[in-house]
């Protein structure tokens, strides 16, 4: 729907990052606020983690350079 305000639903924000995490959208993460980088090394948000762990994949690296790999 062009020109609305419409917010995603859980489903359809589950769907979109399994679709960034299978196809290696890694660029993607950090633009949609999902990791960063502290002092302790990279962070995700709790729900790209779950999702992550779901699909069988694993984040690596940093929140300018996230590596997306299978476990």
């Amino acid at each position: 729907m062009v020109g609305t305000n419409k917010s995603m639903t859980r489903y359809e924000r589950d769907k979109a990052l399994g679709y960034i995490l299978k196809n290696n959208k890694a660029d993607l993460l950090k633009e949609l606020g999902l990791l960063f980088d502290t002092d302790n090394g990279l962070v995700l948000s709790p729900e790209l983690a779950q999702l992550a762990n779901i699909y069988g994949y694993q984040i690596s690296g940093s929140a300018d350079n996230p590596i997306i790999s299978a476990k």
